[in-house]
């Protein structure tokens, strides 16, 4: 089946299939027909200039088809969902407790509002001893005796 494969594949689509040092780059200038070093020199450097601009291509092509390839495998866009997923329900899950948080602040805080008024609205008790004379009065179980 893969000789198949590669059978319909033109030459040209198996020269791009190569990559790195196997890729067939014809040279623009042969170093032979130079007429001096500086001439070789400078033909070296436009054929390194177009290999490097064919190879910066293949490479873009190739990232572009795995990207495409990513993109497509039904696994990765399953993987993709279930971690999306994931993240809302974190999400969510620390919104909620964010919301109790809050909840319980508010509850402590109407508690502790409570308390107040209710020390405010509460008044002092007279023991029995001292409910007789108003000049005395119980304070937690200290007497202050008022002198006329």
């Amino acid at each position: 089946l893969s000789f198949f494969f590669f059978k319909q594949k033109t030459a040209y689509e198996m020269l791009r299939s190569l990559v790195g040092s196997e890729m067939c780059i014809r040279d623009r200038y042969n170093l032979e027909e130079a007429e001096n070093r500086y001439e070789r020199r400078w033909m070296e450097k436009e054929n390194r200039r177009v290999k490097a601009k064919y190879i910066k291509q293949e490479k873009q092509r190739l990232a572009k088809l795995f990207q495409m390839a990513y993109d497509n495998d039904p696994r990765i866009q399953a993987w993709k969902k279930a971690e999306e997923e994931e993240k809302l329900k974190a999400k969510l899950e620390k919104q909620r407790q964010k919301e109790q948080r809050i909840r319980e602040e508010h509850e402590k805080k109407r508690k502790i509002e409570e308390e107040k008024q209710l020390k405010i609205q509460s008044c002092l008790l007279y023991t029995s001893d001292a409910a007789d004379d108003l000049l005395c009065v119980d304070l937690g179980g200290r007497r202050i005796i008022k002198k006329k």
